[in-house]
Parts: C-alpha cells; sequence; structure tokens
C-alpha cells in the first residue's frame, strides 16, 4: 500500500515539471526536483503550483496528505555543485520544523541545523560519487546492525570508519560523567592500540561540549590549531558527535599523517551521516547489554529465592517436627508453670540478691528455711548492705506472696507523725486531720510490715507498737475503735538492739517480740568475691536501661574496685557502677574510678585471693549458680522433680545444668 502510494506521488510530482526538469527518489518519502535554468523566483513559482495542486488531490479516500518543499539554487562561480542539495535539504528540514505543509527557500546566510536529514552530505551531484556513498552507508548500517555485543559493536564500528575514511587510526570515546573515556582505538589494518598517544585531546572534547564536527583539512594552512596537532605532525584531522535524544553521549575521532590522505568536507559530511546511524546502534548495544545483565541478574535471583524455597520447605519440614516433639513438653511445661507459678514468684525475688561467698550461701540457707514460716523476723546491717531487699525476699517466699509489703523508715519521724502512718488518724484528730486515713498496719493487712531502723524509734512509740503486736489489733489515732490486722513483721536496724536495751534506750520486751529470727547481713568488705558478681549485675540492668552495650572491666579496675572496704556497701558500689556508665565506653579502666576508691584501695588481699575474684565474670556467675544448684540438690536429698520445682525450671532444664556443671560427676567421685 505504501509503495502505491509513493509511485501516485511520484506520477503527479512528473505531471507538474517540465519535460527538461529532473525528477529523482530522493529517500523514504522525500523527492529531488532539479530545475535546470531557473532562478529562485521561477523554482517559488513552481513549488507553490505544486504544493496548491497536491493539496487538492486524495490519493487514497481515507488519508489526507500534505506537502512540504525546500528550495536552494545553484550560486554561478561556486566550484562545489554538490552544495545546492544540501541546502535544498536544510531548507526542507526547517520547513518540517516549522510545522509542516509548507513551502522555505533557503537563503545566504543562513545557518546549519544540528538536527538535518540523514542524506545531507551524500549525494553530491556526482552519479558516481552518489552511488559509492549510498552504497557505502547501506553497507556500513548492515554491518553495524548485525550485531548486538557492545565489544564486538565497537571494533566493527572503527574498522568501518577506517575502511570508508582512509584514516590512518580511528578512535571512539564516550562519555563517562564529565570526562571522554577511550572505548575503542584501532589502526590500518583492523589492528588494536593498546596505548593511544598522539592525538588532539582538545578536538575531541571541544567537540563533545558544543555538539558540532570539527575537520581540519589541512593542519599546514589552517591556523589556530592547539600544539599537540603539530608536535604530533598530525596532517589532517575529523571529529564528529554521537548523539541520541539532544544528548551528545561521545565522539569518533580519525587522523591521518600521509599528506596524500587530506579529508575534505565530503568525507565529513559522510562521517556525519554515518554517525547518526552508529549512534543509534550503540544505544541499541547498550540497552540490549543492560537487559541482559539484567537478565543475568534476575536469573540469578530466581534461582537464589529456588534455593531459599528448598531450604525454607526443609526447615519448615524440620520445624514441625520439632514442633510436634515440643508440643507435649510445652503442654506439660504449662502445666508445671500453673503449679509452680506461686514458687517463681518467690524464686524471682532472689535474683535481685548476688552473691556467691559463704556469708552469702548461709544467708540462702536462712532463707529457705524460714520461707513456710510466719515469725517476725529481725535483720542487722550496715548502711547499704541490703535490708530491705532481704525483706522483701523474705515476703515473696512466705504464704503471705500474694498479698502487699508495706515499707517505712522509722529514722527520720516525728513521733506523732510515725503514730499516724502507722496506725492511721480519724477526721479531726489533729489540725489539718480533714479524713479519715487509714495507716500501713491496715495496708499490708494479709501481708508484710518492714520497719527499717526501728532502733531509732522513741521509747513512747515502741509501747504503742508493742500493743499493737501483742493484741494485733490497732487503733487509728484520734479513736477508740480497734481494727483486727494480720501483720508479718520484719524490723531492721543498723544498731546492735541489746547495747541500747541495757542503755534502756530500746525496750527489752518488745525486743524479744521482734527478735525471734536473727538475721546478720555482711558487709561488702566481708563478701569481697562477690564484687565482680555485682559489679555485673548492675552493669547488665543500667546498659539495659539505657539500650546500651555493656562495657567491659579491666582486671587493673576490677582489682581497685575488689581492694576497696566501700564504707557505703553495695549501695556506694551500685551509685559507682552509675557513675562508671557516664563516664567509661566499651572497657572501664582504673581512671575512670572515683578518685577516693584509687587513694585508699589498699593491699587488703593476697594475689591468690584477687586471682579468684577478678576472674572472668561469666566464670564467677557460673560458679554461683553451679554452686545454688548443688546447695539445693543437697536440700531436696537429690531429687531432681522436687529441686527443679523449688528452682522454678523444668526437669530438663535442670538436667541440663546437671550435665553443663558436670555435678554429677563429682556424685560419683564422692
Amino acid at each position: 500500500e505504501g509503495d502505491r502510494l509513493l509511485r501516485r506521488c511520484a506520477e503527479f510530482f512528473g505531471s507538474c515539471v517540465r519535460r527538461t526538469d529532473i525528477l529523482a527518489r530522493y529517500g523514504e518519502d522525500e523527492f529531488c526536483v532539479l530545475l535546470p535554468s531557473t532562478d529562485l523566483e521561477g523554482a517559488r513559482r513552481v513549488a507553490l503550483k505544486i504544493w496548491e495542486d497536491f493539496g487538492s488531490c486524495r490519493f487514497l479516500p481515507s488519508l489526507e496528505l500534505s506537502v512540504s518543499v525546500g528550495i536552494s539554487t545553484y550560486f554561478f562561480g561556486e566550484d562545489k555543485s554538490y552544495k545546492m542539495i544540501k541546502r535544498a535539504d536544510q531548507a526542507l528540514y526547517r520547513a518540517k520544523l516549522e510545522g509542516g505543509n509548507r513551502v522555505v527557500c533557503w537563503e545566504r546566510g543562513q545557518s546549519l541545523l544540528k538536527g538535518s536529514d540523514i542524506l545531507i552530505g551524500i549525494f553530491t551531484g556526482d552519479v558516481g560519487q552518489d552511488y559509492r556513498h549510498i552504497r557505502l552507508l547501506l553497507g556500513a548500517i548492515s554491518k553495524v546492525n548485525s550485531t548486538m555485543n557492545l565489544d564486538e559493536l565497537l571494533r566493527l564500528v572503527v574498522d568501518i570508519i577506517i575502511e570508508i575514511t582512509g584514516a590512518d587510526r580511528a578512535i571512539l570515546m564516550l562519555r563517562e560523567g564529565e570526562e571522554l573515556v577511550i572505548s575503542m582505538a584501532r589502526e590500518q589494518g583492523k589492528k588494536s592500540l593498546r596505548e593511544v598517544e598522539g592525538f588532539s585531546r582538545t578536538i575531541p572534547h571541544k567537540v563533545l561540549e558544543t555538539g558540532q564536527a570539527i575537520c581540519v583539512w589541512d593542519t599546514d594552512v589552517q591556523e589556530g590549531l592547539s600544539r599537540s596537532v603539530y608536535s604530533f605532525q598530525l596532517k589532517s584531522i575529523m571529529c564528529v558527535p554521537l548523539r541520541s535524544k539532544g544528548e551528545t553521549f561521545g565522539v569518533i575521532y580519525v587522523d591521518s599523517r600521509l599528506e596524500r590522505r587530506s579529508f575534505c568536507e565530503k568525507d565529513l559530511a559522510f562521517l556525519e551521516a554515518l554517525s547518526q546511524q552508529i549512534a543509534i546502534a550503540l544505544v541499541n548495544a547498550r540497552l540490549f547489554e543492560e537487559n541482559r545483565r539484567r537478565a543475568e541478574r534476575l536469573k540469578e535471583s530466581l534461582e537464589e529465592i529456588e534455593l531459599l524455597n528448598r531450604k525454607l520447605e526443609a526447615t519448615n519440614r524440620l520445624l514441625e517436627e520439632r514442633l510436634e516433639v515440643q508440643a507435649n513438653e510445652l503442654e506439660q511445661a504449662c502445666v508445671n508453670l500453673r503449679q509452680s507459678q506461686r514458687e517463681l514468684q518467690r524464686r524471682f525475688s532472689y535474683h535481685n540478691i548476688i552473691g556467691k561467698s559463704e556469708p552469702m550461701q548461709r544467708l540462702y540457707r536462712l532463707l529457705d528455711r524460714i520461707s513456710e514460716s510466719d515469725v517476725p523476723v529481725l535483720i542487722y546491717g550496715k548502711s547499704g548492705t541490703g535490708k530491705e531487699l532481704v525483706a522483701k525476699a523474705i515476703h515473696f517466699q512466705s504464704r503471705r506472696r500474694d498479698y502487699p509489703i508495706v515499707s517505712e523508715n522509722c529514722a527520720a519521724i516525728p513521733e506523732e507523725l510515725l503514730q499516724s502512718i502507722l496506725f492511721g488518724h480519724v477526721k479531726g484528730a489533729f489540725t489539718g486531720a480533714d479524713r479519715d486515713k487509714a495507716g500501713l498496719f491496715e495496708f499490708a493487712d494479709g501481708g508484710t510490715l518492714f520497719l527499717d531502723e526501728v532502733g531509732d524509734m522513741s521509747l513512747q512509740m515502741q509501747k504503742k507498737l508493742l500493743r499493737v503486736l501483742e493484741e494485733k489489733k490497732v487503733r487509728r489515732l484520734g479513736s477508740n475503735h480497734a481494727i483486727d490486722v494480720d501483720v508479718r513483721i520484719i524490723a531492721a536496724t543498723n544498731k546492735y538492739i541489746p547495747d541500747l536495751v541495757r542503755e534502756n534506750r530500746f525496750r527489752e520486751d518488745l525486743y524479744y517480740r521482734l527478735n525471734v529470727v536473727e538475721i546478720v547481713l555482711p558487709t561488702l568488705s566481708e563478701r569481697r568475691e562477690d564484687i565482680p558478681l555485682l559489679v555485673e549485675h548492675f552493669l547488665e540492668r543500667y546498659a539495659r536501661e539505657e539500650g546500651r552495650s555493656i562495657p567491659r572491666v579491666s582486671p587493673e579496675a576490677l582489682r581497685f574496685l575488689v581492694e576497696y572496704n566501700w564504707p557505703g556497701n553495695v549501695r556506694e558500689l551500685e551509685n559507682e557502677v552509675k557513675r562508671l556508665m557516664v563516664f567509661a565506653d566499651e572497657v572501664i579502666l582504673p581512671h575512670h574510678l572515683s578518685s577516693h576508691i584509687l587513694e585508699k584501695s589498699g593491699s587488703v588481699i593476697s594475689s591468690v585471693d584477687f586471682l579468684s575474684c577478678v576472674q572472668e565474670l561469666k566464670q564467677a556467675r557460673a560458679a554461683f549458680e553451679k554452686s545454688f544448684i548443688c546447695s539445693a540438690l543437697e536440700r531436696n536429698g537429690h531429687n531432681i522433680s522436687r529441686t527443679a520445682e523449688k528452682l522454678g525450671i523444668s526437669r530438663q532444664h535442670l538436667h541440663r545444668l546437671i550435665e553443663t556443671y558436670r555435678i554429677r560427676e563429682e556424685w560419683k567421685k564422692k
């Protein structure tokens, strides 16, 4: 259908011109008419007649056509007649840019357009030359479109350019960022150039910047060239841009050192026409290569996904098998968990009491013995030894664990206020008592009341406290109504009560009421081997709260910590660790410690004892855990089920711990 339409158009154009005129097909949908002995005005009249008559013709019923005309004349005295066709082609291209369906005449001084048609320069007016150009162009287009391999295409393109232009060498350079990089360089004989030297780099960069071709016909005649052109003894140079979508992405550079092979404007025009086809082929090859790489990556990804799927399937099968095995264990564990929930609550309180030393082992054994009793307890200990922590441990081990434990420090509270706090008051009992208020005895009903620093309580207050303990009834301040209370009393003091009794500063009857079970807490200096465990415990706690990694304590810093006497006991150590978390990063070194620790640390322990104290913290923890398990096994007659229940763990977990610490092997040796 298209060929028939073009034949009808050719017949129409033939009917519009004279017999002396020459009509020829120029390419695709373009025709060329040569009008001998006709000036510009005459050519314009012919063009207008063609334009007007063409618009009234209907070549196909369903197709409307328009015609654009470009006109140029041959100026007398010119020695290059082929320029006439080139100018007409330029005028035609301008007519298309202006919207088409119009007549445009080429005028002297009119600048060339960058985007002119691909056949500009191919037709010269010389039939033999034009035939050769067409054959060369078609052959080159066929070759550059014969491969999609980018490296092969680059070699092929450069060899074609050398063959057609007769250049000594050709270099194809592509843009990478803001730089021009040599992608292929060849010379006569289809030989590759490993090292490209002796060419003008200024010319390619200028072509890349301007997008305009440059041709140096004869370096001996042309002026204003760079020094490199003369120093390299170059005779003739051509450089054309490679463009795609209006952007220059590379250049083709050719040169010759032989005087007999100087390039001319025809060579440049032909190379420009050929470069357009080369640019298209390079862009396509790049896209093909990119798509090929993407396809390879996609294939690798699919293979990796397939492998992962197979692994996932295998893992799922393994998990299903494990889940089936663990389902029964989990069901049994849930039963055990419900049965031992109250025991777990008791054991939970132990995790804050840190220590593996012999004084702490005695404390653990004593706590186990009084756990199920309801007797009052009097705790002796210096400030910072953890009296309240032990009191809470006793409470959570007792049958009162489901009820509250209420604490009050009796040291710094006036007698009248302490009475109101402990026993409560009714409205109007004293100035400011605008409502009834329950005391701590009522709040702790069913649970435990912890009275700290009970040795500082006044004798009058001791008398009232003794009455409540004997009657198990409390009367609010300002009221005679007795309220029944069921409270276990745990008292603590840093003073020796028998001395106070002898000095008549503490009631003897109250002392015997409170001192049913006596617990003496060791100072930190009496259990130095626990210091590494305490340091690790505090570091883990505060690192977790701050969301950071746990700092490591250097042996030198740990030596200072172990040797220091710690008058403030565990509380002072905890405050020092808080400070170290601020000033130390990954490793705690001696210079991070407080100055008084460095100054007052002495050689209070031997090197052997110190080495046992400063062993790795994980080893210290393991030693404590092993000792604790052995003690629990001995207390429960080496019964695994009963021991696991007391420890609040499963039998399987206990078995793993026994194997880990080789406890069974030690039994056999014994």
